[in-house]
């Protein structure tokens, strides 16, 4: 089973602007300003906006394949879900654990409907969902 939890809109146009922007801006200064070389650093900024929108365009924010859970990154993240052993939920964010890793998924980020699958795969694992209250958060800070 292969399940891709997607972007939601707001994300997706802001790196395309992103990469409007940079592209615009490197083609006007080194229009305008050939000679400067300053100008030429718009070019590698244009094209990491270009190779951000295309990563995350092709394969969005999670993809779980099997028992795998890959967090689609210039450097991905992965972690086995038959290993996760606590799962946290603050402030929205579910917060996976295994004895040796941490990942953390941000849902502002998702696409309401792959929220809804993101959250079907996640209580179906073992492991209860501890949700911690913003408030007590507050409180163990304000004790330290």
């Amino acid at each position: 089973m292969k399940l891709t939890i997607r972007y939601n809109e707001k994300v997706r146009k802001s790196w395309r602007n992103l990469l409007i922007m940079f592209t615009m801006l490197a083609v006007i200064y080194v229009y305008i300003n050939p000679n400067f070389w300053f100008n030429f650093l718009y070019i590698p900024l244009a094209l990491a906006a270009a190779l951000n929108y295309y990563i995350n365009r092709k394969y969005q924010y999670i993809t779980i394949d099997g028992d795998m859970l890959r967090r689609n990154e210039p450097f991905p993240k992965k972690i086995n879900l038959s290993e996760v052993t606590r799962i946290k939920k603050f402030a929205g964010d579910y917060t996976l654990c295994t004895p040796d890793k941490e990942l953390t998924i941000s849902t502002e980020y998702i696409d309401k409907e792959s929220l809804r699958d993101l959250e079907k795969v996640l209580c179906s694992l073992p492991v209860k969902i501890e949700e911690i209250p913003v408030n007590r958060w507050v409180d163990l800070k304000a004790a330290h």
